[in-house]
């Protein structure tokens, strides 16, 4: 399980690395002022995003076309509510329910990076990445016991 994941986190991170610098170098997006940290929001997005996929592979149903289903059934309302299908859905989810943008990990990549553009303090950036870090992690504990328990009930 920890070579498959950490495959799928070294691969995925070098195609966002990818889509990011194309990003950045031909559709000319400003987003260099803190390219190390940058860098560091994708490796951690990404960790979090192969995680959340494994664990939801893991618990959800077994043909392939429930797994899609599930997934598109719970990134898709992440993205709406973080204000990537329609701009100002952040602003009205931060105003009447702010919990959810602290815990919807599509709202908390597209704040990390709006953080490192726009403002000075990084320590709202930082607390994106942290709650990101705690969600992966918790995913993990949770992926590595559902995988264990099933190896166990096919011996």
């Amino acid at each position: 399980l920890a070579a498959e994941l950490a495959a799928h986190i070294v691969f995925e991170t070098i195609l966002n690395i990818a889509a990011f610098l194309f990003i950045v170098a031909v559709l000319k997006v400003h987003m260099t002022s803190h390219l190390g940290l940058a860098l560091l929001t994708i490796l951690v997005s990404t960790t979090f995003s192969i995680t959340f996929g494994m664990f939801l592979g893991c618990i959800g149903p077994k043909s392939e076309g429930g797994k899609t289903g599930l997934m598109f059934a719970t990134v898709m309302p992440m993205c709406f509510l973080s204000g990537l299908m329609m701009g100002n859905m952040r602003i009205v989810v931060e105003k009447h329910i702010p919990i959810i943008n602290r815990i919807n990990p599509a709202a908390l990549i597209s704040d990390s990076f709006y953080t490192l553009n726009n403002y000075n303090s990084l320590s709202r950036y930082m607390q994106d990445i942290f709650t990101l870090l705690l969600m992966a992690a918790i995913l993990l504990v949770i992926l590595t016991l559902a995988t264990r328990r099933k190896t166990y009930a096919s011996l």
